[in-house]
């Protein structure tokens, strides 16, 4: 299976930051939004379709269905020169995806919710215990877990947070 150009898991979605930043960075052509709910909601999907910059198609799946394509050479992920941006809503439906097949080397974090039972770093990012668990259990897997939500502050590596946030 081939990887997109850039994997990341960012609440939001597409919005400013991914819109004129990431996709610029990486010059992506095509997003593949993977979230159950996301995949269900027509108005949503209308909404998300109209902050994709010109040139950048925008696709809609579920975690299994995004994962049984992808396991099937059927994403339409090329080999090279791929500029593919592959989004998860939450680390739990990057984790699921991942648990079905759906293996990707890096993963960035970008911007998560914050809610009850969740520790904040950095107040950027908001990740609870079980999602801590889910990211030990990718990285021991050997996927590189960067927190990187601005592109002009520097990435942080999910070990060094664990460390500093985390008691394992």
């Amino acid at each position: 299976m081939n990887e997109p150009i850039l994997t990341r898991i960012d609440f939001r979605l597409v919005h400013g930051q991914v819109a004129t930043y990431w996709v610029k960075q990486y010059n992506i052509d095509r997003i593949l939004i993977v979230d159950d709910t996301t995949k269900k909601d027509e108005f949503l999907k209308d909404v998300l379709k109209m902050t994709v910059p010109q040139g950048c198609t925008i696709e809609f799946f579920g975690v299994d269905e995004a994962a049984d394509l992808y396991m099937n050479d059927q994403l339409g992920i090329k080999a090279e020169n791929d500029h593919t941006l592959l989004l998860f809503k939450t680390i739990k439906d990057a984790y699921d995806a991942y648990g079905k097949g759906m293996k990707v080397s890096y993963l960035q974090i970008g911007n998560s919710k914050s809610g009850p039972g969740k520790t904040a770093i950095a107040n950027m990012y908001f990740i609870s215990q079980e999602e801590a668990k889910q990211l030990d259990e990718l990285s021991e897997a050997g996927v590189e877990i960067a927190f990187h939500c601005l592109g002009n502050l520097p990435k942080e590596d999910w070990k060094d947070i664990r460390k500093k946030y985390f008691i394992k």
